[in-house]
C-alpha cells in the first residue's frame, strides 16, 4: 500500500480500507497485487485511482489468461488432428 500512497498522496484512509476489504475478499494473490497497483500507477488517467483500477485489473488478467489456454489447447487439437 506504501507505493499506492506514494503515488496517490490525496487518497483517504477509507479508501485503503475499502480497497483492502476489497483485496482481500477477492483473494489476490501477492504477485496480482504488486501487479495490478503497478498497472494502477502506470494507467491511470485521472487524478486518483478508483477501487475498480485495481479490482478489474485482476479481472482482466483471469480473462486474458483463460483465452491463452484456450487458444494453447486448440492449437494442440490441431496439432493432433482434433
Amino acid at each position: 500500500m506504501e507505493k499506492i500512497k506514494k503515488a496517490f498522496p490525496s487518497l483517504s484512509g477509507d479508501f485503503y480500507d475499502i480497497l483492502c476489504e476489497r483485496i482481500k475478499e477477492n483473494n489476490f494473490s501477492d504477485k496480482e497485487l504488486i501487479n495490478a497497483i503497478n498497472h494502477v500507477i502506470d494507467t491511470c488517467i485521472y487524478p486518483v485511482p478508483t477501487i475498480a483500477n485495481f479490482i478489474l485489473f485482476k479481472h482482466e488478467d483471469s480473462v486474458e489468461r483463460d483465452l491463452r489456454l484456450l487458444r494453447e489447447s486448440r492449437e494442440r487439437d490441431k496439432k493432433h488432428g482434433n
